[in-house]
């Protein structure tokens, strides 16, 4: 008969799927390793709550996700309470004014995006239609249109971060 090898045996098998979740949400390498290493510790520290669980790999994964957006939310709290009060409110962004190669590097990250996620784009974008006219066009639940725009302008405002221009692209969409 097999012995059970714990959950540092499941932990120590799945630790790329728990770093992958983490990293999917997470702003900055740091911050991923940061919390996947807490992740690892919380689970070792309640694996006593596992052992009734039939399913370690799932249980592992809410464990990870919970502590992810929890330590997420302190973090960005954290971060609003450093950055100083001004008495004048910044000006929001008036025309800005795209270089050739801005656009061409907008229009190529624009390309690299899931088909459903670009569609969505040019018809909310360049046709200006809403979720309910966009979910009917495209039959799906309007529910699933907004997770494709989301997710769409979180991956061009990721790539615009890396690329360094990310002021240029929040205004742009």
């Amino acid at each position: 008969m097999e012995e059970d090898p714990g959950i540092r045996g499941h932990l120590t098998d799945h630790f790329p799927q728990i770093r992958r979740l983490v990293g999917r949400h997470a702003a900055s390498q740091g911050l991923t390793d940061d919390i996947s290493q807490d992740c690892c510790a919380r689970i070792i520290e309640q694996e006593h709550l596992w052992r009734d669980k039939s399913n370690p790999v799932g249980w592992m994964r809410a464990v990870a996700t919970n502590l992810t957006f929890r330590r997420l939310s302190q973090w960005s709290r954290e971060k609003r309470l450093q950055t100083p009060l001004t008495a004048d409110p910044p000006s929001p962004v008036e025309e800005a004014a795209f270089s050739e190669e801005q656009i061409r590097w907008v229009l190529g990250q624009f390309s690299k995006l899931p088909k459903a996620q670009r569609e969505v784009l040019r018809m909310h974008y360049f046709e200006n239609l809403g979720t309910d006219e966009i979910a009917d066009r495209l039959k799906i639940h309007k529910g699933t249109v907004s997770t494709h725009h989301a997710r769409a302008l979180a991956s061009l405002k990721s790539q615009a971060r890396r690329h360094g221009w990310v002021a240029g692209l929040i205004a742009w969409a």
